[in-house]
């Protein structure tokens, strides 16, 4: 796109596209020793403020797999937290580091940490981790993972599991979403193909996701209490919560096959198509109340949540970035 602006004011989360990501975790390895952690005083001064959690590499290429810390007033210090992730999500009780398993068949291990990057506990699932969030509370995490297939691009030439854990144990509360019932209008709706992905969370028992059979997609809202979902809205993919739980920012497919990013208003069912263009795979991130954040070839950019604007320039050389403040609700 040309004419976007810079845009370096505040940071945000951002999943990386699945299909791209596989690519260069399979190839990876095990990618050497983890790089050398900041001392605790270093890290407890940084985050004492609001701060970005992220994903990057020192070469300025994929992969970005290294857990650094940034201040939001001075993004330029940067801090290695010491682990390495495919994915991470954070907030201001929990965080969510997911890496795929080397040798060990196509296994993923899901470790969780506290606020000061204290390791509470590991859990671990199949597949190839593709995507990861928490909870407001940071109770609970997902976990979607490709069982079969490497990329969202073609409806039912892929398969995923999701999983949902207890942060605080490591033990799956729920294995996989297949195995809760759907309802669509009021009536049963468990076709066999039915696939799951992009889980946001409203509370530690309601959530919002993405299924798909054959060649449509809805956003499902669940409920860990009943164990059941049920459909909500057509033709959405990787739908984000806002914080105030009124809207789902997702990709919507559009008639020539692309995605566009949208917003819909849960209230009315209104869908308002967003200022980015480009057929972009990544689950949205709210910045705020007004801003979406998203990865795009190596880099992050934010687009206005009204539709209005241009995309801006958010971040380079990082992934999954998560804005780690108590007055943002990381979902």
């Amino acid at each position: 796109m040309n004419g976007r602006i810079a845009f370096a004011g505040v940071l945000a989360v951002c999943v990386a596209g699945a299909g791209a990501y596989v690519a260069w975790a399979m190839a990876r390895g095990g990618g050497g020793d983890a790089p050398s952690a900041a001392s605790a005083a270093s890290l407890r001064k940084l985050t004492a403020s609001p701060y970005v959690a992220f994903l990057t590499s020192p070469k300025d290429v994929a992969p970005y797999d290294e857990l650094y810390v940034a201040s939001l007033a001075r993004p330029s210090r940067r801090l290695a937290v010491g682990l390495r992730c495919d994915r991470v999500a954070m907030n201001d009780a929990m965080g969510s580091c997911v890496e795929h398993n080397v040798g060990i068949g196509v296994t993923y291990t899901v470790t969780f940490f506290d606020s000061a990057f204290h390791e509470v506990a590991h859990g671990g699932g199949t597949g190839i981790p593709s995507r990861t969030r928490l909870s407001p509370s940071g109770r609970l995490a997902a976990v979607t993972s490709f069982t079969q297939g490497d990329s969202y691009l073609q409806a039912g030439q892929f398969s995923t599991t999701t999983s949902i854990f207890d942060t605080h144990t490591g033990r799956a509360v729920v294995a996989n979403l297949e195995r809760l019932h759907v309802f669509r209008g009021g009536r049963a709706f468990d076709p066999l193909d039915r696939n799951f992905w992009g889980v946001t969370f409203a509370s530690d028992s309601v959530f919002y996701a993405t299924m798909a059979s054959g060649n449509t997609t809805w956003l499902v809202r669940g409920d860990l209490r009943t164990r059941t979902m049920r459909t909500v809205h057509e033709n959405v993919e990787c739908p984000s919560l806002s914080p105030d739980g009124a809207r789902i920012a997702f990709k919507r497919r559009v008639a020539s096959g692309a995605w566009r990013f949208t917003v819909l208003d849960l209230s009315t069912g209104a869908e308002t198509p967003l200022a980015e263009h480009e057929s972009v795979d990544d689950q949205l991130a709210w910045l705020d109340g007004s801003k979406l954040a998203y990865g795009w070839q190596g880099a992050v950019w934010v687009v206005d949540a009204d539709g209005g604007g241009r995309p801006r320039l958010l971040l380079r050389n990082a992934q999954s970035p998560t804005v780690v403040d108590p007055g943002l609700r990381s979902t």
